[in-house]
């Protein structure tokens, strides 16, 4: 006596059961979905194709695998320029920050060179004062002496 679907209770049941209808079934039962029977149903498909099905068949799945390494290559050459282009804006953000520190240390150095113009011209504007200064002593003393008819040296 041949059981019926649900009262299959194990594998060995179940696999006999597929092989003596695998002709006859037109879709696979759902008590026996799992991944291995339907395996068996695809290729029990394809097995029982006519020429013509076949080869639409065979052209679908070279299809498929031209499109599935197309779009692995173009996955990839994105990946690739992807990483080109993560290496090009850190290179950028070095030179970014490069350029901000040269920056920096132009203004400091801007400012350095203010102080020290400002402290030329205040050493200028001394050295002017003591020079007349001193004029005005050697006028002094040029005074003197033609006054005292001495001559100093």
């Amino acid at each position: 006596m041949q059981k019926k679907i649900g009262e299959l209770n194990n594998s060995v049941e179940k696999w006999t059961f597929v092989l003596r209808r695998l002709s006859r079934l037109k879709n696979l039962p759902k008590e026996l979905s799992n991944s291995i029977f339907k395996k068996l149903f695809e290729l029990a498909k394809i097995a029982n194709m006519n020429k013509e099905e076949l080869d639409d068949y065979q052209q679908s799945l070279k299809n498929y695998r031209d499109m599935y390494l197309i779009e692995n290559e173009w996955k990839k050459t994105l990946a690739e320029k992807n990483k080109i282009i993560l290496t090009m804006g850190k290179d950028l953000a070095t030179k970014e920050k490069a350029l901000a520190t040269m920056g920096k240390d132009l203004a400091t150095m801007g400012k350095d060179l203010a102080t020290r113009e400002k402290d030329l011209v205040t050493k200028e504007k001394a050295l002017v004062t003591k020079e007349k200064a001193l004029q005005a002593a050697l006028a002094r003393v040029a005074e003197l002496e033609r006054k005292n008819g001495v001559k100093l040296n």
